[in-house]
């Protein structure tokens, strides 16, 4: 079991160099869901504000600002 760990971790040119499996497929699913919905569902509520005659708000701009990049960050990590 400990050789198991020392063939996952090498060393070359001052780098650590870590060998580690793919998540499982059902992880990442979940995961690109999660990220896709942090990115439709504040500019759904955004154009559902506006047609509703309320207009933009600053902090709905934000909040989709802030979900977007958290939706960019889970993207990144689902692929």
């Amino acid at each position: 079991m400990k050789s198991d760990h020392i063939q996952s971790i090498s060393f070359q040119n001052n780098k650590v160099i870590l060998k580690v499996g793919n998540t499982p497929l059902i992880i990442r699913v979940i995961l690109f869901l999660t990220a896709f919905l942090f990115f439709l569902l504040p500019v759904g509520g955004l154009i559902l504000n506006v047609s509703a005659g309320n207009g933009i708000a600053f902090s709905g701009i934000i909040m989709v600002a802030i979900f977007s990049l958290c939706g960019f960050y889970l993207l990144r990590i689902s692929l």
